[in-house]
């Protein structure tokens, strides 16, 4: 290695190397933006009339057009589904036109009205819009929703306790757009 490193024309080749790594680096790791921009056709232009020279549009600056993305396509739910499991009145990856002011999950069993059974939704997997504890009666476990909410994505988590079998977990998603 250390003949290597004594020609010459084998450390610049190592320089230029190490060069063009570090060019590539920075070029597919710098941040890009969502909407990139392209030149508009430059508008200034001279007309002669006569003797005199006039300058149409002589100090509008030029322009960029925005080129808008398509949209990233909607989040898919997995479905979980507990023992038990019938149906819910928001079905998995639905997409709601209309705010939903309560959420009931019907079972085939009835569920144990314990602390642990309880159902959360979350706007983006973030914020909750449950605004009271799960109530269950018999084989059925509702909460009411925030009707305050606005377009996105919504995550359902909920427990479920049997007599027959211990707590189990559920998940499902549904999507809110608002027309």
């Amino acid at each position: 290695m250390n003949n290597f490193l004594k020609n010459k024309n084998n450390r610049i080749i190592i320089w230029v190397v190490a060069l063009v790594a570090v060019a590539l680096f920075f070029w597919l790791t710098w941040p890009k933006s969502d909407v990139e921009t392209q030149p508009a056709a430059n508008t200034n232009s001279a007309v002669q009339t006569g003797n005199t020279n006039t300058v149409i549009n002589a100090n509008v600056p030029k322009t960029k057009t925005p080129v808008i993305k398509p949209a990233a396509k909607p989040v898919s739910f997995v479905e979980k589904k507990t023992p038990h499991f019938v149906a819910a009145t928001i079905a998995n990856n639905a997409t709601l036109t209309q705010v939903p002011l309560n959420l009931t999950i019907k079972f085939n069993a009835l569920v144990l009205k314990t602390s642990q059974s309880v159902i959360m939704v979350k706007k983006n997997d973030i914020t909750s819009v449950t605004l009271n504890p799960s109530s269950i009666q018999g084989d059925n476990m509702t909460v009411k929703l925030n009707p305050d909410v606005t377009d996105g994505d919504y995550y359902v988590y909920y427990v479920a306790c049997f007599a027959d079998a211990a707590c189990s977990d559920g998940r499902f998603g549904y999507h809110l757009k608002l027309p």
